[in-house]
């Protein structure tokens, strides 16, 4: 090695074995010994995480102006840029671009610094979806640390990593993101040592995890190592040294696998989660509708604004990941509870405005808006509820249709409400209709009472459709077949629930969990009816009409019950799965068994992308959707993110009974047992899923339709009348290529529209807007950047707008 080129940092971990406040508390300390250390000694200090800039600005101002000071003289470099170190595997690309839009524009305002290198040190591994984003957000070069060396053998950490779409950039892995205290030079010289063949090489130095940096003691054992040894060694900042160290060998897949426990850790963080960035994404698209529609419409900038705050935060390493303390799934549960609140207030505002150009209410007869978050027309089932007037007598049951604009009656059925109360007053219906692109959509609901001619469910647990048969065995409660299009996908009952043995760690940290995470399986058995099943039958139709069938299957496993409920549509291609588990054993994971039989690709979800996925029994990660095979039997979901296949057998991760931040450490027990301990995902869990057959270019359409539905709400229309501004339809002529994100762009009367194509084939469509019309190729998994402005469309080369 002839050059060395130091980076001295402070990784700094908010939340882990500590609240955020001292998380904050420890990063003020560091950037003040930093700082302090700047005036003494000749090196640079490198931080990045603009969430930690903010809380020095809001906790220590003066100290807030000195780093600006260090920074415009050189001697402290913004890197990283982002708002803070995010989960870079469970989060969706358009997420991770707000993380990166969020902290340049913070650094930029703040320091006006400008950085190229991401980093993500501690990420429990990395999508190859960020090699799009990094490069559209204008940045050039990735610095990790995970996977480790022993985990992932790579021909070199000095290397060009490829997208899913083609896209490069530099990108080094580092063999660790710090030093010890006082023994800095020590892990220099050794680090040169075990790459001599190396021309030039990257170390980065500092203490970490709770913070600490450099040290006196440290930074003068380094410049005596400077004067000593026969290698140049300089300190640094990340663009100088990855623009003089070669970049020559190619990667074309994600840095993975480590700790394959976190794909299902604090499940309920992660479902809460998955809920928070559809209904963000949601929320700004009927923002965005409303606006065009009516200008006067005042956009919920700070509400929209404080919700992509909350969503950030949460995706902090180890929170999303599901390894911290108790406090900080808790805090994180507040945060999106915030969230969620200023989401609901914002999405009230949107459909309200929306509702100026309704008519008044029919006599006699109830409202329901609908909004279509989709740019294309919609065939779906859409499921409300409302109120209507209250029936007391029993001898009576009221009689409910449902019309569309044309004043056609619609398909609907009646199911069960989410209320308990015995008066015959609110009503839950599923219908069939159409909707129109990103618009609401009106329907007139008509209520009649007549005598009472209810009669039980018929127990039957088979299903003919146009599209498929299933059957449902009514000993055991498994699905005992799925026919779709003549074709039968199950090779034997499927849709089990085994319980496998598992340990305390949330990490899956042992060298044999990368292999495969549990073991020895114990499918779940048919449950009595006992407990919270008292007086249930164990195979039972709870739902059936003209557009679904509901079974209804009970199971147990020593203290945790289980409830199946398998939703056939009679008019769709497709089916849902609902589980319901009451989860009370600790040390154990749950997952649910799917026997195919295939032995062609498993593929799954990723950011901005599609990954192959290893079929080997080792535990996978994916988004929201996962396929199998060329006939693509998939599984879209928006509850869990944990897969695995072996032997035919498609297996979706639902729930471990680890123990909160158990960390094993060398020889030492993960935990010990002097006393109770708190398991993290006790309790009551609900998981839905999707099956059906897609065509590859349809997935990504198919889960977005499945993940934000069509929200529907009983309204009572003022009845102004007002029409929409002429030019406010937005429509895609290509329903495969997706609407990832429409919001406002910031500081300005126009719109961004971010655009997909999540397929390995080209693909092309026909943006419309008003009066304007723009013309999209995309290339394989390409995302690409729209703007909307004075009724024109124009495509940006950028994601950062």
């Amino acid at each position: 090695m002839k050059k060395l080129y130091l980076i001295c940092n402070a990784h700094l971990d908010t939340i882990w074995q500590w609240p955020w406040e001292e998380g904050a508390a420890a990063g003020v300390a560091t950037f003040r010994s930093a700082a302090d250390l700047l005036g003494e000694f000749d090196y640079i200090f490198c931080h990045n995480e603009a969430m930690l800039y903010g809380y020095v600005e809001q906790y220590d101002p003066a100290l807030f102006k000195r780093m600006q000071s260090l920074v415009n003289a050189g001697k402290w470099k913004i890197m990283g840029g982002w708002y803070l170190q995010p989960d870079v595997l469970l989060t969706s690309g358009e997420s991770i671009v707000r993380q990166v839009l969020t902290g340049k524009k913070y650094f930029a305002e703040k320091f006006g610094a400008e950085t190229k290198t991401a980093v993500n040190f501690d990420s429990f591994g990395h999508s190859r979806g960020l090699v799009q984003i990094i490069k559209k957000c204008g940045q050039e070069n990735y610095i990790a640390v995970r996977p480790l060396h022993r985990e992932l053998n790579m021909p070199s950490d000095y290397f060009i990593w490829r997208g899913y779409d083609g896209s490069e950039i530099k990108a080094f892995r580092s063999c660790s993101y710090k030093t010890f205290l006082g023994r800095a030079a020590e892990g220099i010289q050794k680090y040169i040592e075990d790459n001599a063949d190396e021309e030039a090489a990257i170390k980065l130095w500092g203490v970490g995890n709770h913070g600490g940096g450099p040290s006196r003691k440290d930074l003068r054992d380094i410049a005596k190592l400077q004067e000593e040894s026969e290698v140049e060694i300089v300190h640094s900042h990340p663009e100088e040294a990855f623009e003089n160290i070669a970049f020559d060998s190619i990667w074309e897949k994600p840095l993975t696998t480590c700790m394959p426990g976190c794909y299902t850790s604090l499940m309920a963080v992660k479902q809460k989660y998955i809920a928070l960035e559809n209904s963000l994404f949601s929320a700004e698209k009927i923002a965005s509708a409303a606006r065009l529609a009516y200008p006067s419409f005042a956009y919920p900038e700070s509400e929209l604004n404080e919700a992509c705050r909350c969503m950030m935060t949460v995706q902090f390493h180890d929170v999303l990941s599901g390894t911290c303390i108790r406090s900080g799934e808790e805090n994180a549960l507040r945060v999106m509870g915030r969230a969620f609140d200023a989401l609901e207030n914002a999405h009230a505002k949107a459909m309200y405005c929306l509702a100026e150009g309704l008519k008044k209410i029919n006599p006699n007869e109830y409202c329901i808006a609908v909004f279509n978050y989709q740019p294309y027309k919609l065939q779906t089932d859409v499921v409300f509820e409302f109120c209507m007037e209250k029936n007391t007598d029993p001898a009576f049951m009221p009689v409910i249709k449902i019309y569309d604009a044309a004043r056609r009656e619609l398909p609907m059925q009646v199911i069960k409400e989410d209320s308990n109360v015995s008066i015959d007053c609110r009503k839950r219906i599923v219908f069939s209709c159409e909707l129109e692109p990103l618009s609401l959509n009106r329907f007139d609901v008509s209520v009649e009472l007549v005598p009472n001619a209810k009669k039980p469910f018929e127990q039957e647990f088979s299903v003919r459709t146009p599209y498929y048969t299933a059957e449902v065995d009514g000993q055991t409660g498994l699905l005992r077949s799925f026919c779709l299009h003549g074709k039968e996908y199950l090779q034997k009952e499927g849709f089990g629930l085994y319980v496998y043995g598992d340990n305390e760690d949330p990490w899956a940290m042992a060298p044999e969990q990368l292999t495969r995470v549990g073991e020895d399986p114990v499918p779940v058995s048919p449950a009595r009816a006992d407990g919270i099943f008292r007086h249930l039958r164990q195979v039972t139709v709870i739902e059936d009409g003209v557009i679904q069938k509901t079974v209804e299957a009970l199971f147990a496993y020593g203290q945790s019950r289980f409830a199946i409920d398998y939703i056939f549509y009679k008019n769709r291609p497709y089916f849902d799965l609902k589980v319901k588990a009451f989860w009370q054993d600790r040390n154990k994971m749950l997952r649910l068994h799917i026997p195919l039989g295939e032995a062609g690709r498993f593929r799954g979800q990723q950011m901005f992308g599609q990954e192959e996925l290893a079929a080997d029994g080792s535990e996978q990660a994916a988004q929201r959707f996962v396929c199998v095979g060329e006939d693509t039997f998939s599984v879209l979901n928006r509850s869990s993110y944990g897969c695995s296949m072996e032997n035919g057998v498609l297996k979706l991760s639902l729930l471990r009974g680890i123990t909160y931040c158990a960390h094993p450490v060398d020889d030492m027990p993960v935990v010990y047992y002097d006393r109770y301990l708190d398991a993290a995902d006790l309790g009551e869990r609900e998981f839905h899923y999707r099956i059906g057959v897609w065509k590859n270019e349809e997935l990504e359409r198919e889960a977005q339709n499945f993940c934000n539905p069509p929200y529907a709400l009983e309204m009572s229309p003022a009845g102004r009348n007002i029409p929409p501004q002429a030019g406010a339809h937005i429509e895609l002529s290509n329903p495969n290529i997706v609407l990832e994100a429409l919001k406002k762009k910031d500081g300005a009367d126009a719109f961004v529209l971010r655009l997909m194509n999540n397929s390995e084939n080209a693909a092309e469509t026909v943006l419309y807007a008003g009066r304007a019309s723009l013309r999209l190729s995309f290339g394989r998994f390409e995302v690409k950047t729209v703007v909307l402005e004075d009724g024109k469309l124009t495509e940006s080369e950028h994601m950062l707008i």
